[in-house]
């Protein structure tokens, strides 16, 4: 067996076809963000990034329940963790205050326009 270092130790073993499958599934969630935040109400495209902070903190604190008993540095581990599975909901969060500042532009300019067409 090869030794594929702390990947081989927590059980982690990555498949040759799952980076293209796991890039489908990111622009899946991003394209699902993007139609998510273009609609009118402002809380459906808070979903995503809401629930991605959620699964990250429950995760953290599993990890931290988890290796609490082994060392004493599994807060540090858990932190780093959390830091890391929250990058998903920063990049999810900077999507929709994308696409709301977009949509708030275009609704300026339709009311320029309007305020134009009305003088």
């Amino acid at each position: 067996m090869e030794n594929f270092g702390f990947a081989a130790r927590v059980g982690i073993r990555a498949h040759p076809h799952s980076l293209p499958a796991l890039l489908a599934a990111a622009a899946l969630c991003v394209a699902l963000e993007i139609w998510l935040a273009r609609r009118e109400k402002r809380w459906p495209g808070l979903i995503l990034p809401g629930a991605v902070s959620l699964w990250a903190l429950i995760e953290a604190a599993c990890f931290f329940a988890g290796l609490r008993q082994r060392f004493a540095g599994a807060l540090g581990f858990a932190l780093l963790m959390l830091l890391q599975e929250i990058v998903p909901a920063a990049i999810l969060l900077a999507v929709y205050a994308l696409c709301r500042e977009l949509r708030r532009r275009k609704r300026l300019r339709e009311r320029d326009k309007m305020q134009i067409d009305d003088i």
